[in-house]
């Protein structure tokens, strides 16, 4: 029987976004980063954080926001 070691994707949610770039630059995955805001606010405050990620094909997909809105 062969088994294979894969190293496993860190789940980076609620990571800073740049932090969590940094983790996932070593994987094999492309990176897909879609930026979101609640409605009538685009002047974002702060780090911008991972509030979700999916993994779909061959890249992982992240949605990130500002910790904060005016």
């Amino acid at each position: 029987m062969v088994v294979a070691v894969v190293d496993p994707v860190p789940d980076v949610t609620a990571y800073p976004l740049d932090e969590a770039l940094k983790l996932l630059s070593s994987t094999d995955y492309r990176l897909e980063i879609t930026r979101t805001a609640p409605p009538g606010k685009s002047c974002g405050i702060g780090a911008e954080r991972v509030v979700r990620q999916r993994f779909q094909g061959d890249r992982i997909s992240l949605l990130v926001t500002f910790e904060r809105f005016k």
